[in-house]
């Protein structure tokens, strides 16, 4: 199983989307601590510090559905939100795939 996440700064209210795989649940999530390791989100993390972020789980699917998902959502989240989050056009051609599937 995977989950998709956001983590949210509370200070300026940007967004970072991600998935990670082998959790299960959001209390997982949660005691795990992770946060994501974007590049923009560690900085900011750096910046803000760690207790500043909130993270919750969007959406729980198989490892496989992951990236595929998580795409839709960044797409989705990207038009109307600032975000942490750089993926979204780095692998042109996973990009169009995606588009077809959705």
């Amino acid at each position: 199983m995977a989950v998709i996440y956001c983590t949210r700064c509370e200070i300026n209210g940007k967004k970072y989307i991600g998935k990670r795989c082998r959790i299960f649940s959001n209390e997982e999530l949660k005691k795990s601590g992770y946060i994501g390791s974007g590049t923009f989100l560690l900085r900011a993390v750096n910046k803000y510090g760690k207790d500043n972020f909130k993270t919750w789980a969007l959406l729980h699917c198989s490892d496989e559905e992951a990236n595929y998902k998580l795409f839709g959502i960044k797409y989705k989240f990207a038009k109307n939100v600032e975000l942490y989050t750089l993926e979204l056009e780095r692998n042109s051609y996973f990009v169009r795939i995606v588009l077809l599937k959705l």
